[in-house]
């Protein structure tokens, strides 16, 4: 079984019965433009297709690891990305997890969660938490797919993300993800 049976399974967790395209993957690492000597953390790994452009472009000296709220997904991460960090876990645990690696802040995070699907209070508590360890300066990149941001819900996280961040980017669409998705690229 895979992605698509778990988004059949727990459709709000997964938020799409697809992985993220490669193009969508693409243009989210290239715009968060990652510098060395960083703290990454992708939330919602998946099947690994953004943890895969990740890879390509962070540095030796950059610590980066993974939170997956899924146990399916988790174990096949594991299995596909050996060599990468990644947590069983849910993002409101995300200080726990930057202790374990001895940090307090991150400078990217980049997200999978589908942040249209959730309630509006568990937008809020897993954004409070992301935001905290957020450093000065810091990036949130977040996929949301384009249907969803004509939903209230959708258009409730696109007004929390202007309400707290400096400056917040939309990317273009990305036409060849099923479904078709953009980006927000948040500085703090």
């Amino acid at each position: 079984m895979g992605f698509s049976w778990e988004f059949i399974k727990n459709p709000i967790q997964i938020g799409s019965p697809f992985p993220s395209s490669q193009s969508l993957a693409k243009l989210i690492v290239d715009s968060a433009k990652l510098q060395s000597n960083a703290t990454i953390v992708e939330l919602g790994p998946g099947t690994g297709s953004v943890t895969k452009e990740i890879l390509k472009q962070t540095s030796s000296d950059s610590l980066f690891f993974t939170i997956e709220i899924n146990e399916m997904l988790y174990k096949k991460f594991k299995q596909n990305f050996p060599d990468t960090i990644i947590h069983h876990g849910t993002a409101n645990e995300i200080k726990k997890y930057l202790k374990m690696h001895d940090r307090t802040q991150v400078n990217y995070i980049i997200s999978a969660i589908p942040w249209a699907t959730l309630s509006i209070d568990l937008q809020q508590e897993l954004f409070s938490e992301i935001y905290d360890v957020l450093a000065p300066g810091g990036k949130f990149i977040t996929i949301a797919l384009l249907i969803g941001t004509f939903f209230s819900r959708g258009k409730k996280f696109k007004q929390l993300l202007n309400s707290n961040f400096e400056l917040v980017n939309q990317t273009r669409v990305v036409w060849k993800n099923l479904p078709p998705a953009i980006a927000y690229i948040c500085e703090k």
